[in-house]
């Protein structure tokens, strides 16, 4: 349920991509964060999960923490994500599957369904990570409803991210990142 894909493993200062789509769904210690990612870049951090840990099943813990929304992944219609099973606590039979992984010295890809994970809300819900080494990570997202849908892309981040238009930018000292995101749909 997890892929790493990394610049140079002997790098101490390589770019990291970290994929979760786990078939363990949010149970227990995971969270409703099926298709996420974090970005990790020259010692720093660049996409991040938000929020913290307080207590087991505090209103933080609840309605943030564990939410989809708090992670880099897709929400829709105002935050709306994967579940948590009836009782809110996580549930394993939401959740995902990594189908495809392909690594090479160019580049590397990564495919996850979490289709389940959002417990019928959703027909399709498939994200294609595409790592070209040394720093450019390429996200398609395959998204579908039988009702229409109000899609958000997340994305979180150690410092506020600059926006224009459809661009974002991010500097964290020498470090950058930047996206954009191209999408036939205006979101």
């Amino acid at each position: 349920g997890w892929a790493a894909l990394h610049s140079a493993m002997a790098d101490r200062s390589r770019v990291s991509i970290f994929f979760k789509s786990s078939p363990f769904g949010s149970l227990n210690h995971s969270h409703a964060d099926q298709n996420s990612f974090v970005v990790y870049a020259h010692g720093k951090v660049l996409a991040m999960d938000s929020g913290y840990y307080d207590a087991y099943n505090t209103p933080h813990w609840r309605d943030w923490y564990k939410q989809t929304r708090a992670h880099n992944a897709v929400t829709f219609d105002g935050g709306k994500g994967q579940t948590l099973g009836a009782d809110g606590l996580g549930s394993k039979l939401h959740g995902g599957n990594i189908t495809k992984f392909v690594t090479s010295a160019e580049y590397d890809l990564v495919v996850g369904d979490a289709t389940a994970a959002y417990g019928g809300q959703l027909t399709t819900a498939k994200r294609t990570l595409i790592y070209l080494k040394p720093a450019t990570l390429l996200i398609i997202d395959q998204l579908a409803s039988t009702q229409p849908r109000r899609w958000e892309w997340n994305l979180h981040t150690a410092a506020p991210l600059l926006s224009v238009g459809q661009n974002y930018q991010l500097s964290l000292g020498d470090v950058e990142m930047c996206a954009q995101i191209a999408s036939a749909h205006t979101l």
